[in-house]
């Protein structure tokens, strides 16, 4: 089922499982895909036009993760290199949710994740409608694969 939301996906990192990210059976470690996934997603802000820097979460864009289920389907072992897919599969009000598909080297599924989060008031820390710009931003990238609804 999974095969048939790649053409979904239209951004991805990749990276390489360093000797830190495995356990003592030798596979990369669950928590290490929590890591991949934060920076797989800050790639993607990038790379539809939310510029990164030291201030972006917590000022400009303050979110937070709310919820986040993986399945792990194959391991990967120290040295493997591996891909991340990355979309936002919808917005709401003030909530979106990402999807990513983590693939090894030789194009198999080893991780599937979906991951909400909430846009805040960073004083507050209620819930706020996610700015139009980056609605935009995040539209025109996805096209029409991306569900909104206000």
């Amino acid at each position: 089922e999974l095969k048939k939301e790649l053409a979904k996906f239209k951004f991805s990192t990749a990276g390489r499982a360093q000797f830190s990210d495995v356990d003592l059976f030798g596979v990369v470690h669950n928590v290490k895909y929590l890591y991949w996934l934060e920076n797989a997603r800050l790639d993607y802000f990038e790379n539809v036009g939310i510029a990164m820097h030291p201030h972006t979460i917590s000022k400009d864009f303050p979110i937070m993760v709310v919820e986040t289920k993986i399945n792990y389907y194959l391991p990967l072992r120290f040295t493997q290199s591996y891909e991340i897919l990355t979309r936002v599969k919808s917005i709401k009000n003030s909530s979106f949710v990402i999807e990513n598909i983590v693939l090894n080297e030789s194009k198999a599924f080893v991780a599937y994740a979906k991951s909400a989060f909430v846009h805040l008031d960073k004083k507050t820390f209620k819930s706020e409608r996610i700015p139009d710009n980056i609605r935009e931003l995040i539209k025109k990238f996805e096209g029409d694969d991306l569900t909104i609804a206000d």
